[in-house]
C-alpha cells in the first residue's frame, strides 16, 4: 500500500485575468492582465507548499484565487471533493472554518477600531464554533498559542505592530484548518518554486503531519 498522504487540495489550470482598457485611448477593448494564468499543483494532508516568485508575479492572486477571496477566471480548486470555484455563496460560507488566509499587513486587512478580542473572536460568533460564555476563554487560549499575552486582548492592532502580526495568526488555529494560505514576500525553509506564468511547480519538501 502506498505511502503517499491524501491529496488535501487541487488546483488545476487556475486562471485569473483582470480586464483591462476602456477602448478610449487607455488600452485595447477587452485587453487583460493576466495575474494567474494555468497554474496547477496538489497539496497533500500534512504538507506546507510555497510558491516562490517576484513581487508582482501573481502569488497572492493565486492564493486568493484558491480560497476564492477573488473569483477564478476559469480553472479548478479541488477541496474536500468539492470544486470551490462552482459553488455559491452559501457553499463556501460553510466552508469558511475549514479555509483561512494570513495577510502580510495586518495593518491593512484588521479593522483598527476593533480591539484584538473582537477581530480573534470574530470567526467564533460568525461560525458559531462555541458558545458565547466560552469566548473570551478561547480568545485567551488563542493568544497563548501565538506568544501573546492575553491581557494584549483589550489592545487595538495599531498600538503594537507585534500585537497585530500575532493577532492575525491567532485567527486561524482555533481549530484544525486544512487550508492556510499566508501572503506573504518573505522566503520560508520549506518553499517550492514556482516559476511566474507557469502551469508546473515542483516540491521541494514535505512537513510530516501532526
Amino acid at each position: 500500500m502506498s505511502s503517499e498522504k491524501p491529496v488535501l487540495v487541487e488546483v488545476r489550470n487556475l486562471k485569473k485575468y483582470f480586464p483591462v482598457g476602456t477602448g478610449f485611448g487607455f488600452g485595447s477593448r477587452g485587453a487583460a492582465v493576466k495575474a494567474v494564468d494555468g497554474v496547477s499543483f496538489d497539496v497533500h494532508k500534512g504538507e506546507t507548499l510555497g510558491l516562490l516568485g517576484e513581487s508582482g508575479c501573481g502569488k497572492t492572486t493565486a492564493g486568493r484565487a484558491i480560497l476564492q477571496l477573488y473569483r477564478p477566471t476559469s480553472g479548478e480548486v479541488i477541496f474536500a471533493g468539492k470544486d470551490l470555484a462552482k459553488l455559491g455563496k452559501k457553499e463556501l460560507r460553510t466552508l469558511r472554518c475549514r479555509i483561512q488566509m494570513v495577510f502580510q499587513d495586518p495593518y491593512s486587512s484588521l479593522n483598527p477600531r476593533a480591539s484584538v478580542h473582537e477581530i480573534v473572536s470574530e470567526p467564533m460568533r460568525i461560525h458559531k464554533l462555541c458558545p458565547s460564555t466560552e469566548i473570551s476563554e478561547r480568545v485567551s487560549d488563542l493568544l497563548n498559542k501565538v506568544g501573546l499575552n492575553p491581557r494584549y486582548a483589550i489592545a487595538f492592532p495599531t498600538n503594537f505592530r507585534a500585537v497585530s502580526a500575532s493577532a492575525s495568526r491567532s485567527r486561524a488555529p482555533w481549530r484544525s484548518i486544512p487550508i492556510l494560505s499566508s501572503a506573504t514576500n518573505r522566503s520560508r525553509p520549506w518553499m517550492c518554486r514556482y516559476r511566474p506564468r507557469s502551469s508546473t511547480c515542483s516540491r521541494t519538501s514535505r512537513m510530516n503531519s501532526t
